[in-house]
């Protein structure tokens, strides 16, 4: 135990850790010093001698007692720490929109006016400045904005990155939040309880405008739409129009487009007091791809205060009706009869499904000459050639032994896939055994998994959930994943994952449900569980009455993103192309990836072509990276990627091709300027008065914005810090001791005494 017995000087103490006990230390030094005065009295010299002597002695014993004290001085300083300022500048496309009262000034410049001002700049000098830009995300940044230029956020989405940056601060000497935007929030988002601690201060970029009479308009307020449809079969699109005020009568024409030709126009005839009004389209697509097609309507000038809301965009994709798929069932179980059910209920799909009869044979339910009804024939499975699956377009195993086809039958079903064709396997007992179907080494270099050691079923309770990034995908579209899914009854598991496939649905624990890959031109997936069916009897979980749609929609999607469309290029199996988002806002980054089969990034490099709306191309350089969860991929693989923000909105269209030429993917990208931003509504003062209000922070007007930075207290955090020094081990206590006992020695030796 420590032993402080000197005070505090300068702000420093002595503390001493003693090596032995200080009463044995004080022991010895009394014992030296009395054994050295009992010593020098008999010796007969004079006093002055022999008070030297002792007084030498009793010196060098003395400075040996303080050395074992171990003696060491603890230092205790004060700092100051300066407290934090979080400066939020909204950087959203509604900032540039105009200020009624400034002449012409914008949202932008007042925004960059405020921070360049000099009462701002000297108190922002008594805080550590963190700076945010914050519009449809949240980026920490180095310093303010740099130019008008950088107000191109798609959307203002203000709650939650209030949220993030108040995380970010946690820990932090706090002083609050500076934020700097116009408060037109459209996240619908609330703050959390952490970010309710925070105070925000806020600077009103404009004065509240008295409250209006509501200008008239007319918008299209939704469009309804289904996301596929079969060439030359009639389509239905519902958009819902709305307007204000709803006193007078008047006639609105309606217009559906596509390729800037009119498909359909409709005049509404609205009555006294009508304010919305759904407006029935039917169309006939005339070719498979993605049809890009726009509701537009036309009001008189004096009826519609906001010309950007009088038209949407949407996206459809249309089938080939001769979409065949052929279906081949090892036993009539309980998935054969719900996937045949839902498959049936398919128009945009033509059914060829054979099940085995137990005896080798396979009995025929074909929708193909007049064969639709169920009623069976005792007709042989196409041939797995060239020639024999040509007019399919998806091929679906279901739970067949290994014996059920041929070497060669896999070999063709392997080609077809290479050449454009889908393949499924929806998992059974026999057909996800270490030695089934999809163990079967023909299939290998197209199965997204396979069969690991010791793979059989597992039965109980396995919750079913999307990865990240895999909600958007176009297989997944039929399924609304944002519900909660049902859980299934079975899952087959461990199973090999192989390195271009993607898990689009998985457990709980992460085992694979739902594994896709592209392979060649193709593309093939399996389901690993035989008690999907489940989900068409409906779940408890989900609400029940939906289960039997979403199975439906479920399997149609899936079938539908399997089979090959028109409009891929022939060669693409060279060139695989991702895409963040097929629907983006304008100057909303998109990140673009692209795989090359065969050949390793580091090795060649890819260039990105994307034609806009204008007819101007823009040429991106990809970059060898590690493709993710950013362009929809579940797990890491190599490839080369870039980044794309629109600004012109409409459909864009992102190609890729191999360095040689002999492969071009292209894929359309459609942009829609973002709703709420530049429409010119005003600053949402109300939002900003409740948000400062809530927080503890202050709103201040425009015209008193030089008293701003006094608003936000300055508080500095002091904390001790202390220093603690050995005095012992110093060089100069040892060369004193050894000088104290050499003048002993060296009287001793002048008088002769021992």
């Amino acid at each position: 135990m420590g032993l402080s017995f000197v005070g505090m000087f300068l702000c420093a103490a002595i503390f001493t850790r003693p090596a032995l006990p200080v009463w044995l230390i004080l022991a010895l030094w009394l014992a030296g010093v009395g054994w050295t005065w009992w010593s020098l009295r008999s010796c007969g010299l004079r006093p002055r001698l022999r008070h030297g002597l002792l007084a030498l002695r009793a010196a060098a014993l003395t400075l040996l007692s303080l050395l074992l004290l171990l003696p060491e001085r603890r230092t205790e300083s004060v700092q100051s720490e300066l407290p934090v300022l979080a400066v939020a500048v909204d950087v959203s496309a509604s900032l540039q929109e105009p200020v009624p009262e400034g002449r012409g000034e914008l949202r932008s410049g007042r925004v960059r006016e405020e921070l360049q001002a000099g009462a701002m700049r000297r108190g922002l000098e008594n805080f550590r400045v963190w700076w945010f830009e914050i519009a449809d995300g949240v980026e920490e940044v180095s310093g303010p904005p740099a130019g008008p230029g950088t107000f191109q956020g798609a959307r203002s989405l203000l709650m939650p990155a209030l949220n993030r940056i108040a995380a970010r601060l946690q820990g932090q000497n706090t002083a609050g939040i500076l934020l700097l935007t116009d408060g037109l929030d459209q996240s619908g988002a609330a703050l959390t309880a952490a970010a309710r601690e925070v105070p925000v201060y806020a600077l009103e970029l404009e004065e509240p405008r008295a409250a209006e009479a509501a200008k008239p308009d007319a918008w299209i307020a939704e469009v309804n739409y289904p996301r596929r449809a079969v060439v030359n079969w009639k389509t239905s699109v519902d958009v819902m129009v709305r307007r204000q005020p709803a006193t007078a009568a008047g006639v609105l024409p309606v217009n559906l487009i596509a390729d800037g030709k009119t498909l359909q126009s409709v005049p509404v005839t609205w009555a006294a007091g009508e304010s919305f009004r759904v407006v029935p389209f039917e169309f006939t697509p005339e070719k498979v791809g993605q049809w890009v097609l726009r509701a537009e309507i036309l009001p008189p000038p004096e009826a519609d205060a906001q010309p950007l809301n009088n038209r949407r965009e949407f996206m459809i994709e249309v089938l080939d009706p001769e979409n065949r798929v052929l279906y081949l069932e090892g036993s009539p179980r309980w998935e054969f009869k719900f996937l045949k059910r839902a498959l049936l209920a398919d128009r945009g799909v033509l059914l060829s499904a054979f099940v085995g009869n137990g005896a080798g044979a396979f009995v025929n339910f074909s929708e193909e000459d007049g064969k639709g009804s169920g009623a069976a024939a005792a007709l042989a499975p196409p041939a797995f050639t060239a020639a024999g699956l040509a007019k399919y377009k998806v091929v679906i195993l279901g739970d067949l032994p290994s014996t059920a086809l041929r070497p060669e039958d896999l070999k063709g079903l392997a080609e077809f896939v290479d050449k454009g064709g889908g393949l499924l396997i929806v998992g059974g007992p026999q057909s996800c055994a270490p030695d089934g179907l999809c163990a079967a080494p023909e299939l290998a270099a197209i199965l997204p998994v396979t069969p690991g050691a010791g793979s059989k079923v597992r039965e109980g309770r396995f919750a079913v959930d999307v990865p990240p990034g895999k909600r958007t995908h176009p297989a997944l579209q039929g399924l609304n994943p944002e519900l909660p899914l049902p859980s299934l009854l079975s899952i087959y598991a461990p199973v090999k994952t192989g390195p271009l496939a993607e898990i689009l649905l998985a457990t709980g624990d992460g085992d694979p449900l739902l594994a896709v890959r592209a392979c060649g031109q193709g593309r093939s997936a399996v389901i690993l569980s035989d008690s999907l069916w489940h989900w068409r009897l409906g779940d408890t979980e989900t609400g029940g009455g939906r289960g039997a749609t979403r199975y439906q929609n479920f399997y149609a999607q899936l079938v539908t993103w399997l089979g090959p469309r028109q409009d891929r290029d022939d060669r693409g199996g060279l060139v695989q192309l991702y895409l963040g988002a097929l629907e983006a806002d304008a100057r909303q980054p998109v990140a673009i990836g692209a795989v090359l089969s065969g050949v390793a990034p580091e090795r060649a490099g890819l260039t990105c072509r994307i034609r806009t709306p204008a007819g101007t191309d823009v040429v991106l350089p990809m970059a060898a990276a590690s493709l993710g969860p950013n362009v929809g991929l579940n797990r890491p693989q190599p490839g080369f990627l870039c980044e794309y923000r629109p600004v012109e909105p409409g459909t864009h269209t992102v190609s890729v091709a191999a360095p040689d030429g002999s492969a071009t993917v292209s894929v359309k990208l459609l942009v829609r300027e973002p709703f709420a931003e530049r429409t010119g509504a005003p600053a949402d003062h109300a939002w900003l008065e409740a948000l400062c209000r809530g927080t503890g922070g202050v709103l201040v007007p425009w015209k008193e914005r030089g008293r701003l930075p006094d608003l936000i207290p300055h508080q500095p955090r002091e904390y001790r810090s202390i220093s603690e020094t050995a005095l012992w081990p110093n060089p100069a206590g040892l060369v004193l001791l050894v000088a104290l006992l050499c003048a002993e020695w060296w009287l001793r030796r002048q008088r002769h005494l021992a």
